[in-house]
């Protein structure tokens, strides 16, 4: 049943993927991975009969992702480059989607302000002290006044992180930084293309 134990003695159902099919398993999981090499689950038990029950279902489930990630591939063969077309049509869309993310924040104009609010109101219901940076009555509650300083301040604080290690990845080349957008993208364009190939660093 591809039973393994853990070192504190629990038993765990796994079940190797094949070697063609791992990249497109890793992207059914969404856990972040490139490839995914095994399919493993907890069983929550010590005991081999009870380990024995529970793992039908879940070699059942491993079964169905595999029986996914076999019909991407029959749909998706894999592609070892992109045209020029496409690389751009990818950029731009993925350059649409974040201009849109942040006009949608400016067009509602608040932001996490309420719940920074309700935060504040519980604390001092509570008798709780704390640092405010921010005042709550300097904050916006209704749509269409515009962010407030303290929205404004969290967004620049943002940009200025990410845009730090994004640099600092782009300078030595290191790729994964970007990878989980690049791969998100080339799953809406329903295109699956070999993460080794030339073209798959060009997106970046």
């Amino acid at each position: 049943m591809g039973l393994i134990k853990d070192r504190h003695g629990t038993y765990y159902a796994r079940h190797k993927v094949p070697e063609r099919l791992q990249e497109s398993v890793a992207r059914i999981m969404e856990n972040g991975k490139a490839r995914q090499a095994w399919l493993k689950k907890s069983l929550g038990t010590k005991v081999v009969a009870q380990a024995n029950v529970r793992a039908k279902p879940v070699q059942m489930e491993f079964d169905r992702i595999l029986a996914r990630a076999e019909a991407q591939l029959k749909k998706r063969p894999v592609r070892t480059s992109l045209t020029d077309i496409e690389i751009k049509r990818i950029a731009d869309f993925f350059y649409a989607h974040e201009l849109t993310g942040d006009e949608e924040l400016r067009m509602d104009g608040r932001g996490d302000d309420p719940m920074y609010v309700g935060i504040h109101k519980q604390l001092t219901e509570a008798g709780i002290e704390f640092d405010a940076p921010h005042a709550p009555k300097s904050l916006t509650l209704e749509p269409g006044q515009g962010l407030s300083k303290r929205m404004m301040e969290r967004i620049k604080e943002d940009a200025s992180a990410i845009l730090s290690v994004a640099e600092d990845a782009l300078a030595r080349g290191d790729i994964r930084y970007i990878r989980y957008e690049v791969d998100a993208l080339l799953e809406v364009f329903q295109i699956n293309l070999d993460p080794s190939c030339e073209d798959y660093r060009k997106q970046r």
